[in-house]
């Protein structure tokens, strides 16, 4: 009589277990904008800032802690056509004691000299986990 029991206990675990299997997340971006800031008009200076909130990255388990490794980087096209690689770049590495939903990266370029016009910054976001990226481009204009 235990065994059917048994048997039923361990056949309900097991399907409870994989319905509560964990989902892939979708990583995406959730919020980008640009505030381009003119900061000396006499030498064309310019301060673009990008606040860049992505979600779905992959978190590594170490211990009870989450650590996390996602790069941000930026090219820069100009009104003239020219690409400008690499103007930003760095890697959002940290170990939390929670899994977190999202992460922010503050995107903060000077332009020197900027050409009046429509700038587009291609915004690329790397999952330093499982090397999946996204991309975004994010039109602007300097005047």
């Amino acid at each position: 009589m235990k065994k059917p029991q048994s048997f039923l206990l361990v056949t309900l675990a097991l399907l409870f277990l994989a319905g509560c299997g964990s989902e892939e997340r979708k990583f995406e971006f959730t919020k980008t904008e640009v505030f381009p800031m003119l900061i000396d008009s006499a030498s064309g200076q310019w301060e673009i800032n990008i606040p860049v909130i992505v979600k779905g990255y992959s978190e590594n388990r170490d211990g009870e802690s989450y650590v996390r490794k996602v790069m941000f980087s930026v090219d820069l096209v100009t009104p003239s056509g020219e690409n400008v690689p690499n103007v930003f770049e760095e890697l959002d590495a940290a170990t939390e004691d929670e899994s977190k939903p999202d992460t922010r990266m503050d995107v903060q370029i000077n332009l020197m000299n900027a050409e009046a016009g429509e700038y587009t910054a291609k915004i690329t976001v790397t999952d330093q986990f499982n090397n999946k990226k996204i991309t975004k481009d994010q039109k602007f204009k300097v005047k």
